[in-house]
């Protein structure tokens, strides 16, 4: 079984979600998931370059296959998901507590560790690779949280790009196994409901959905790109979408 990249579980989500807009499922008996490298470009942004280099990775691990034309009449040919159990082949994810700057836990999945930080409603970030941690944690945090894990007292990094190398090797030595993240106390209530407010970022992802439903507007596209715009991490924001479309 193949693992994925970050990059690479993004695309099939958007290959997957495709088929779930148009005929609310994905699967080997009902796969719509049709998409071409400008739909994919318009989903996920980044340049052609970068969602080209993406495709052709999911083309060489099976994961996408080329339908070799459009039947949406498009010049580009569509692709099509052919795997559906991808989001527990990702590789190792680490979540970490940005209240605190501490590293909470190692995970099998990035699914996995976002419902970890769900449970505890604080403000968190998952990480699988050094890219990851460069992107989503300030220099501050990528020292504070090297800190918590080593223990030591140093001030800075001499740069982002080694910050992120040396907190990656620390994650990977101290989370040698999973660490349950600790449940908020039980109110016997539905833990997630419309309406009701959460803490911390959790708690901004659940308002937006409901002020893009109240609008007729309430897309997963339309609330990435919301969320993206307050700087709220995408991982959660997809993890609290789909908890909010079930609630």
């Amino acid at each position: 079984m193949s693992t994925y990249t970050p990059n690479e579980i993004d695309m099939l989500n958007a290959f997957y979600q495709a088929s779930i807009d148009i005929c609310g499922e994905c699967s080997e008996e009902e796969n719509m998931s049709y998409m071409n490298a400008d739909d994919l470009l318009k989903e996920l942004g980044g340049t052609k370059q970068s969602i080209g280099g993406t495709m052709a990775s999911l083309l060489e691990k099976g994961a996408i296959t080329d339908c070799m034309e459009s039947a949406r009449g498009s010049k580009l040919n569509d692709f099509v998901l052919n795997v559906f159990d991808y989001k527990d082949t990702t590789m190792k994810a680490y979540l970490i507590n940005l209240d605190t700057t501490q590293a909470v836990g190692q995970y099998p999945t990035i699914e996995a560790a976002g419902e970890a930080g769900d449970a505890a409603t604080y403000n968190f970030t998952v990480v699988t690779d050094a890219g990851d941690i460069e992107s989503q944690l300030s220099r501050q945090e990528m020292v504070d949280t090297y800190n918590f894990l080593t223990g030591g007292k140093l001030k800075k990094f001499a740069n982002k790009e080694i910050g992120a190398t040396r907190l990656l090797g620390a994650l990977e030595e101290h989370c040698s196994s999973a660490v349950e993240a600790p449940e908020e106390p039980s109110t016997g209530k539905k833990q997630y409901q419309k309406g009701k407010l959460h803490k911390g970022a959790v708690a901004r992802v659940w308002e937006i959905a409901d002020e893009l439903n109240n609008k007729d507007e309430a897309t997963r596209k339309n609330l990435l790109v919301a969320c993206e715009a307050e700087g709220i991490n995408l991982n959660t924001a997809q993890t609290q979408w789909q908890k909010w479309r079930k609630a």
